[in-house]
């Protein structure tokens, strides 16, 4: 796979999605600006409204360019609204990833992270630079991991929920689904669907009563 199209491309995450595709020596084929009326130039590469999607531009594996779960969610509904896109995992050359790990499609792994044994990411998972992912961990859908996270062996991350930066989630813990951990908390218990916990040992401070963003949320164990 040589060239990428990029959804979202006013996001400030859209550079750090360019960097991979950079290193990995392949090209850009498009920004897909889904907020603007007119064209903005961009130094990346070459812009198109989404309005003007055609079948031709739908060939390239389409990357969302937007690092917060809820949003990536909101984003997916509306580029599949203009047809069938090629959701391919993007995955950093400077990542290690064990053979034995499953990535689903429409994830991005960024750089000098690393993916343990007999792990699951499912699908439009976002691992951000240096964060650690241990064995037999079952991450849930549109799950974000901040840089420098780490979560132990056996950790379970229900679908739609944020792992802030440098967050430690401990051996066996089982996160539910749409819930936020704090950049630097040390996760040693399980935490509840919809809960916001942060601290060293982290607490749940919140809830968020809706869900992230809306949409309903499944068992903690799936």
């Amino acid at each position: 796979m040589n060239y990428w199209s990029i959804y979202a491309s006013l996001s400030g995450f859209t550079t750090e999605i360019a960097e991979i595709i950079w290193r990995r020596n392949e090209e850009i084929e498009w920004l897909i600006d889904n907020f603007s009326e007119t064209i903005v130039y961009s130094e990346i590469g070459r812009v198109i409204l989404a309005k003007n999607i055609s079948a031709e531009i739908m060939g390239a594996p389409l990357v969302l360019a937007m690092s917060t779960p809820g949003l990536r969610y909101i984003v997916k509904l509306e580029a599949d609204r203009h047809g069938k896109w090629l959701y391919s995992p993007l995955l950093d050359p400077t990542s290690v990833i064990a053979r034995t790990s499953i990535i689903r499609d429409g994830c991005v792994i960024n750089c000098n992270s690393s993916i343990a044994s007999r792990t699951e990411l499912k699908s439009f998972v976002h691992v951000n630079r240096s964060a650690t992912i241990g064995h037999d961990n079952i991450i849930g859908e549109f799950v974000s991991i901040g840089p420098g996270a780490v979560l132990a062996g056996k950790v379970h991350v229900g679908y739609g929920s944020f792992i802030g930066a440098g967050a430690v989630i401990a051996p066996g813990v089982k996160i539910g689904s749409n819930s936020t951990i704090g950049a630097g908390a040390v996760v040693i218990r399980d935490v509840e669907n919809n809960a916001v916990a942060v601290g060293n040992p982290a607490k749940v401070i919140k809830y968020n009563e809706f869900g992230f963003q809306g949409y309903k949320v499944p068992p903690m164990n799936t």
